[in-house]
């Protein structure tokens, strides 16, 4: 009853007061502020009307270069000593790209048949200063280590932001154009504080590497930086407050000069293979002891301060009675390098490894300069007399090698030990190969949801009116709270009931001027929202009414806003954004999920290998290969070598267990089906051929490795889903996407067939090769009492169909069963 009363009494006095003959009285003014601003830099006109609220925005005549821009009203009633006023003020956002002085003429605002003119207004556009000059509150400054520099020399870079007394935001990774020159990417940024000239500076630095790719004058920048800067506020100005919701701008630094130097031709060292700063040399080799022939790892550390990319390693002075391989890579860090090179000493008269040299020039003494190791120290006897082929192993007596036939032998080993790679049980890849099937998965539904929405939106006002709605009311409402700290009550009241009503009504589809409480329940909100959305509604109708409400009161209402609108938010059950993250989290995750492995050693043991075989001792070859497969590495040379050792120490099985480990790996290699073929003829046994149905259905098995064919598989997977996604992003929808993403669709079946066949026949441990010697017994139950069904020769391939207490239940190429003594066969793997 009481708030009954107190709106009459205030309606009575509105009625009363509106005629009262100062409230006719109408005064119309202009201004600019401010009257100067540099180009991309907005400037405001504000026409205030005294008098009258109800004074439609006028029109601006137009003036060529300057773009002018409505921004809004903003009401304002008082009342002192009884008498009561009215205003209204009409905003408009100027700028202009243009250098130049804009006069806007006589603005004409129309009421009730009268018309009112303001001043002429005049704004100055001057040039934007690049960088920003001392005093101004931001400026962006481009810097170099030197000026000076020498072709390949890499210097450092900073473009540093200075931020004084204004606001900034949604700042952008800097471009630096540059050519003749290669530049890093910037990486995370330093931030700081620092006092310029007397002024508080927050500093933000964005470092990088420049390196020069040719001599002469090379022009650095200018540096370029997006982002939002918001405007200064001015206290008693509500509009102000509203407007500083902030504009992107770009700032710029000044260019810099850069002389870049020819590096001198005068005194280059043979053989200088591009690096330039200040490096040190470091050699190490193992074993300082070997025999004839035996491997030796030249280990040779190269670190300091300059570029080393794309350099040549260091090289030995001299490299007579050694046979050498060409150095590799072994770490790669920032002003580090690690290189390994295997040598193998031809005779016993070798001593010392040569020394290691490395040529630079020094950019401070500005000369060439060489490092040179010193010699290491070897010791090498004589080479071994070849020893009768022979296999040491624990299950049987040493085997003599069986001479070969006259014209026919197997193909000599591979020098090279290819990609070691990782051995996993699983040949169609890791965790990563199948996080890009989900990560393109989810890519399409992303961008159909996108596609979906963007309809939507363009179809649907309503929608595009609830999608927004959210952003929409965060902004009104960063407003309000502007309008709060200028002590500006009426405004901020205004900005509050103005959001809510926008909000709900475009986030429940309800008419704007029938929002309440009652109508938001009928929308099914919770009963907390709709208590907020009743006490939004009371509270500013009470503050309205009682203009000398506490600062508290006003926090309050602004809090509860918030939650109105954070808390309706919250109800949006799924976001791609997020989705995205999750996916490339995982992505991540799977990536760093995959082991290094460290190829040294066992690179050494396959050189040393090597040597052995060639020098006879296959017994020793086997066992220094093994040591490779047993360090869990793999490749298909390796497993040809150690077949071939095999071969030649008259172990016919596990030489054909091992070619068909390679023939997996490597299909299409002749070397191996050459082998293979060779020590299968002389074992006898059997090998299980495709059949013609099998060779037209899955094209690729037996033809690529099943790591290919699980990559090509990908590939075409991630291809089809690009392209549907492709197709979902661009608006004119092209149908020779569809076209190309249902290619790749038959193809990737095709390819699935034969990942999937080839899964089939060469299950982990699921196939097998007899490595027994003659001819293995197959029973017909799992006991050496059994009956004997069949026999396999040695090398055979068989499936393994089941294993008990040591005994292995195989089927043969052409399907009959029989249990074999696990001692007498071993798995493919």
């Amino acid at each position: 009853m009481r708030r009954l009363l107190l709106r009459l009494a205030v309606v009575f006095l509105l009625g009363a007061f509106s005629h009262h003959p100062a409230a006719a009285q109408i005064t119309v003014r202009a201004s600019i502020t401010p009257p100067r601003v540099q180009i991309g830099e907005r400037a405001v006109l504000q026409i205030d009307v005294a008098g009258a609220q109800d004074v439609a925005a006028p029109g601006l005549p137009a003036v060529p270069g300057l773009d002018a821009r409505y921004v809004g009203p903003s009401t304002q009633v008082s009342i002192v000593n009884g008498q009561m006023s009215a205003s209204v003020q009409h905003r408009y956002a100027l700028e202009s790209q243009q250098v130049g002085r804009y006069t806007i003429g006589a603005i004409e605002v129309a009421y009730k048949g009268q018309t009112f003119r303001t001043e002429p207004q005049t704004l100055e556009v001057v040039a934007a200063q690049a960088g920003g000059a001392p005093g101004k509150p931001i400026r962006l400054l481009l810097t170099t280590s030197k000026t000076d520099l020498y072709v390949n020399e890499t210097i450092a870079v900073d473009v540093t932001l200075q931020v004084g007394q204004i606001r900034v935001g949604d700042l952008q990774f800097p471009t630096l154009p540059v050519e003749g020159a290669n530049l890093d990417k910037f990486p995370q940024p330093n931030q700081g504080q620092q006092v310029i000239d007397g002024q508080q500076y927050s500093v933000v630095h964005f470092q990088s590497k420049l390196t020069p790719v040719r001599d002469g004058t090379l022009t650095l920048g200018p540096a370029a930086m997006t982002l939002t800067t918001y405007d200064q506020r001015r206290r008693g100005s509500f509009f102000d407050d509203a407007f500083a919701e902030g504009h992107q701008s770009t700032i710029r630094s000044e260019p810099l000069v850069l002389n870049v130097l020819p590096l001198p031709k005068e005194g280059k060292p043979a053989g200088y293979g591009g690096a330039v700063g200040n490096f040190t040399l470091e050699a190490t080799a193992s074993p300082a002891e070997v025999n004839a022939g035996d491997p030796i790892t030249l280990r040779m550390v190269l670190s300091g301060r300059g570029n080393l990319d794309n350099v040549a390693a260091p090289s030995l002075t001299k490299t007579q009675g050694f046979r050498v391989y060409d150095p590799k890579l072994a770490t790669s860090n920032d002003g580090l390098r690690i290189y390994e090179q295997v040598l193998i000493p031809n005779d016993a008269t070798v001593t010392q490894i040569p020394a290691v040299r490395f040529s630079y020039f020094d950019t401070a003494q500005r000369q060439y300069q060489t490092l040179q190791t010193d010699p290491i120290p070897l010791t090498v006897r004589a080479a071994q007399q070849p020893q009768q082929a022979q296999i040491l192993s624990a299950d049987a007596p040493p085997k003599i090698a069986a001479p070969e036939e006259l014209g026919h032998d197997i193909i000599f080993i591979k020098d090279d030990p290819g990609s070691l790679r990782e051995r996993s049980g699983n040949p169609f890849g890791g965790v990563v190969l199948w996080l890009l099937q989900f990560l393109a998965l989810g890519g399409f539904v992303a961008a159909r949801v996108y596609d979906q929405r963007r309809s939507l939106i363009l179809g649907d006002a309503r929608f595009a009116r609830f999608t927004k709605a959210g952003k929409v009311a965060r902004d009104g409402l960063t407003g309000a709270e502007a309008a709060l700290r200028a002590n500006e009550g009426s405004g901020f009241l205004d900005a509050i009931a103005r959001t809510i009503q926008e909000y709900l009504a475009a986030k429940l589809d309800l008419p704007v001027g029938s929002v309440d409480a009652e109508s938001v329940r009928r929308r099914g909100v919770a009963d907390g929202i709709v208590q907020r959305v009743a006490e939004v509604a009371d509270t500013c109708e009470r503050l309205r009414f009682a203009p000398g409400s506490g600062t508290a009161d006003l926090q309050a209402l602004l809090t509860a806003a918030h939650d109105i609108v954070d808390r309706l938010e919250r109800q949006r059950k799924w976001s791609p954004k997020g989705a995205a993250m999750l996916v490339a989290s995982l992505l991540i995750f799977g990536a760093a999920s995959v082991r290094a492995v460290d190829q040294s050693s066992p690179q050494t043991s396959f050189f040393q290998a090597n040597t052995l075989y060639k020098q006879g001792e296959f017994a020793a070859a086997v066992t220094e290969y093994e040591q490779v497969v047993h360090a869990g590495l793999e490749s298909a040379p390796l497993y040809f070598n150690l077949g071939n050792a095999y071969f030649k120490a008259g172990d016919k099985g596990r030489a054909i267990l091992n070619y068909e480990r390679a023939l997996r790996l490597q299909p299409g290699d002749p070397d191996v089906q050459a082998n293979l073929s060779y020590a299968r003829s002389l074992s006898g046994g059997d090998e299980c051929a495709p059949s013609l149905w099998h060779s037209i259905a899955f094209p690729l098995a037996g033809r690529v490795s099943a790591r290919a064919t699980a990559s090509t598989a990908c590939f075409l997977w991630l291809l089809v889903f690009g392209c549907l996604a492709a197709w979902h992003l661009w608006r004119a929808h092209p149908r020779w996407l569809l076209n190309l993403a249902t290619a790749a669709a038959i193809l990737w079946f095709i390819a699935c067939l034969s990942a999937a066949s080839e899964w089939w026949s060469n299950r982990p441990n699921q196939t097998a090769v007899i490595i027994a010697g003659g001819s293995t017994a197959a029973r017909f139950e799992p006991a050496a009492s059994g009956t004997e069904h069949y026999t396999l020769k040695q090398g055979s391939l068989v499936h393994v169909v089941e294993r008990r207490d040591g005994w292995w239940q195989v089927a043969r190429c052409d399907g009959r069963r029989g249990w074999v003594d696990g001692a007498a066969l071993e798995a493919l793997e």
